[in-house]
């Protein structure tokens, strides 16, 4: 098993914003993080299946990633 430096996370959000203040949010309070934005379906599943993140923060109301839908992604594709 390979042992990160940093927490891999994944935000879907509609915005670049939202992500970027969780990231120096995050970074501010001394986490090393890793942290990669998409706003679909789609861009999640191929981010789940590059990353495996530790984390995935999903803001409610994103039209093109639906909560249920990216917890499905979740269950399928990194269920730890």
């Amino acid at each position: 098993m390979v042992e990160r430096n940093f927490l891999p996370l994944l935000i879907i959000s509609q915005s670049q914003n939202n992500a970027e203040k969780i990231n120096s949010i995050l970074r501010g309070a001394g986490h090393a993080v890793r942290s990669s934005w998409v706003a679909t379906l789609d861009d999640a599943e191929s981010a789940i299946q590059a990353q495996k993140p530790a984390l995935i923060l999903c803001f409610l109301k994103v039209p093109e990633a639906p909560i249920n839908d990216v917890i499905g992604l979740q269950q399928r594709l990194c269920p730890d």
